[in-house]
């Protein structure tokens, strides 16, 4: 197979990590200097979603906007609390972690400002160590709004996994 193609990014996967990275490629470079970048993503399926589709994509965000609308109380000083308790200071950073904190909420509120992307917060999905300081029960974890499949149209056969985050509409 010959294939030449030039891009300014290449995105590899179609997962939900891998797609928000493409789309902020895009905007971002368009922000600062007048055009989008060329992205590419690309998967080694032939269908889109990575290992997200089949999961169901939740993401571990503490003081997202869909947990405050809801009402959760949290920090961002008990979740670095948190984690700080939880991953060993030799295998992450600190600095890693405390910008994880601050730049996840401001990454999630860029999809729902930006895209239509939505997440649902789990009031009932406790932190994996929940007797650790600074640990919720609920709140942090969030998975994606179910997609009508009507709202994809044709590229819902395009679409990884058993569908179980798409809704018949």
């Amino acid at each position: 197979m010959q294939w030449d193609h030039e891009v300014d990014v290449l995105v590899v996967g179609s997962g939900n990590g891998a797609l928000t990275a493409g789309i902020c490629c895009h905007d971002f470079s368009r922000a600062k200097e007048g055009k989008p970048a060329r992205v590419l993503v690309i998967e080694k399926s032939d269908k889109i979603g990575g290992t997200s589709a089949v999961s169901g994509g939740g993401v571990w965000v503490p003081n997202n906007r869909y947990a405050k609308a809801a009402g959760a109380n949290d920090s961002f000083e008990e979740a670095f609390t948190y984690l700080d308790n939880t991953i060993p200071k030799d295998v992450v950073s600190r600095s890693m972690l405390k910008t994880y904190l601050t730049e996840a909420p401001r990454m999630i509120d860029y999809l729902h400002n930006h895209s239509r992307v939505r997440y649902e917060t789990l009031d009932q999905y406790p932190d994996y160590f929940s007797n650790l300081p600074g640990a919720k029960t609920g709140h942090r974890s969030m998975e994606p709004q179910p997609v009508n499949w009507s709202d994809l149209g044709p590229d819902m056969d395009n679409m990884r996994g058993d569908g179980a985050m798409y809704m018949n509409a």
